[in-house]
């Protein structure tokens, strides 16, 4: 979204964005940044033209702010060959990071899965989990409820921060919901995920410092829809400036998140000290619209992503 000091590394996406000021995979930013052994389709690498992303081993079908990035088709970044063939994106297999498919290549820590998770939805409730919050037993979070108190109750972790998905989370009937466009079917009222802004409406009150270990497990129906709005959305809406955070073995998808504020599929608002994402994706049913929208990062700084990619729309 916005931000500094960036390094992206093993990173792709499929995602469409869109930014009244800014977009692409990385949208607003300054000071030193980098990209790596990635590919990038439906969106630019940046459209911020005046301050370009200097790009290694790196393909898109549009190179729009990227310095160094190669052109490709959509086409051409596809198939069981598309990690052999010197028209497509060879330079990818060097890495080790991906997987050829029949269709976009994969990273091989979250390889690509077809069939449809089993549904057990969030009624919106708040349950503390099972666990001390310590790194040596964190708390076990087993479904949407325990996210939201995890998410929702930052007092609590000054000393216990540490928690880990034990299953994949629905905050939402994800077969009931347009992740494109964020209509709803007739008759069914979304669960909207917390908000952050100065003002008295936020939903959240305290701002995140613990750390995330989805544990190979993916959240799904992650949703907040109003594109008046100003307030900082995503997975974490808003950190507090004194703690690190650690966001590891995450899945994100079936997912919309339209603000006119800070939106990213992980940290909406993030500009306190050292974050760190590591071995997560974004999956291709995912929406993010804001004025600064980014799949990973809303707007912040000093952050570390490693080993991610993403198939959203921003």
């Amino acid at each position: 979204g916005s931000g500094q000091k960036i390094t992206i590394n093993k990173f792709y996406s499929l995602a469409k964005t869109t930014g009244s000021t800014y977009y692409g995979v990385i949208a607003d930013s300054w000071g030193t940044k980098s990209l790596s052994n990635a590919f990038a389709v439906g969106t630019a690498i940046t459209s911020k033209t005046s301050n370009t992303i200097p790009c290694t081993n790196v393909y898109a079908d549009n190179t729009l702010g990227a310095s160094g990035a190669e052109m490709r088709t959509a086409d051409n970044m596809q198939g069981l060959d598309a990690l052999t063939s010197n028209t497509k994106m060879s330079g990818l297999a060097e890495c080790g990071a991906f997987v050829a498919t029949e269709g976009y290549p994969a990273l091989t820590v979250f390889p690509i899965i077809e069939e449809e998770p089993t549904l057990s939805v969030w009624d919106g409730s708040i349950t503390k989990p099972a666990g001390t919050g310590a790194e040596s037993t964190p708390y076990l979070i087993t479904n949407g409820s325990e996210l939201a108190w995890y998410m929702n109750f930052a007092y609590y972790f000054k000393n216990t921060r540490f928690a880990k998905l034990t299953d994949d989370i629905y905050l939402n009937d994800i077969t009931k919901i347009n992740w494109e466009t964020g209509e709803s079917e007739n008759g069914y009222t979304p669960n909207e995920w917390f908000q952050y802004t100065s003002s008295s409406d936020k939903t959240i009150g305290d701002k995140f410092l613990g750390n995330l270990n989805g544990d190979g497990h993916a959240v799904y129906g992650l949703y907040f829809n109003k594109p008046e709005s100003v307030a900082s959305i995503g997975l974490i809406p808003i950190q507090a400036n004194d703690y690190s955070i650690t966001v590891k073995n995450l899945g994100i998808d079936k997912s919309y998140i339209a603000s006119n504020g800070k939106s990213s599929a992980i940290f909406g608002c993030a500009e306190g000290v050292d974050k760190i994402i590591e071995n997560c994706y974004v999956g291709k049913d995912v929406t993010i619209i804001g004025k600064c929208a980014g799949v990973a990062l809303g707007s912040g700084q000093k952050i570390t992503i490693n080993k991610f990619y993403s198939l959203a729309k921003t």
